[in-house]
């Protein structure tokens, strides 16, 4: 039995735990907001993306499984998700359509355009067949992507 004591009074006691060199925490001893983070899934995480929308969502699946352990993921996650605190949700999805469009589900990436206003920017229609709007003019030395094959 292990015994925690304060101003010589028994505070707490509970079985001493069988593995050797381990930390073990009995979640009644640990602050509120510490024991939710017991209750994270990433099915939990992702229904909370879906919530804000169905880019949000992708973006929170493609967090997660592009860790080896989802759980590493966690914190970059709930990072995300605090973003629409600070500049709503609807800009949060919108940024999150945008990241998904450049193959970029990051939380920095997301971030970036968040604050410097670049969610609301006109996606191409095809990141292939068309050119972007910035190298529609002619120029002897601009070849094209038929060039190089």
């Amino acid at each position: 039995m292990v015994q925690l004591w304060h101003k010589g009074q028994c505070v707490a006691q509970h079985p001493r735990s069988t593995h050797e060199y381990k930390h073990t925490t009995n979640p009644l001893h640990m602050p509120e907001r510490h024991r939710r983070h017991g209750t994270w899934t990433p099915e939990r995480l992702i229904e909370q993306g879906n919530r804000t929308g169905p880019s949000t969502g992708r973006v929170v699946e493609s967090m997660l499984k592009a860790k080896p352990h989802p759980e590493l993921a966690y914190r970059a996650v709930l990072g995300l998700l605090a973003l629409q605190k600070k500049y709503g949700p609807e800009r949060l999805e919108k940024a999150c359509y945008v990241a998904l469009h450049y193959n970029a589900p990051d939380r920095r990436f997301i971030d970036n355009l968040l604050r410097h206003h670049r969610d609301n920017v006109e996606l191409p229609l095809s990141r292939q067949g068309e050119q972007h709007p910035a190298y529609a003019s002619e120029h002897e030395n601009l070849r094209g992507p038929g060039y190089y094959h």
